[in-house]
């Protein structure tokens, strides 16, 4: 099992995402044909950023219909 995987089994919101040579794990935000907007995990400085980013996640994934984008359904606390 590589470590997305294992990520993934403790945070089923995540999402790996390949493009022009680089890979992102993140949250995705929005999608359509054309265009996908992704949290990406890498882009926070500290340890404790990735931590509450994942805690939110998950409130996201259990609270929500996870229809409505974490930013939307978390607003001002996604925004901070």
């Amino acid at each position: 099992m590589n470590k997305f995987e294992q990520l993934r089994e403790k945070y089923p919101f995540l999402s790996h995402v390949s493009y022009s040579g680089k890979e992102y794990i993140g949250i995705i935000q929005n999608f359509d044909k054309h265009c996908l907007s992704i949290y990406d995990i890498e882009k926070l400085k500290t340890t404790e950023e990735k931590q509450i980013f994942l805690e939110m996640g998950d409130a996201w994934w259990n609270e929500s219909n996870r229809l409505i984008p974490i930013n939307i359904f978390l607003k001002k606390d996604f925004q901070a």
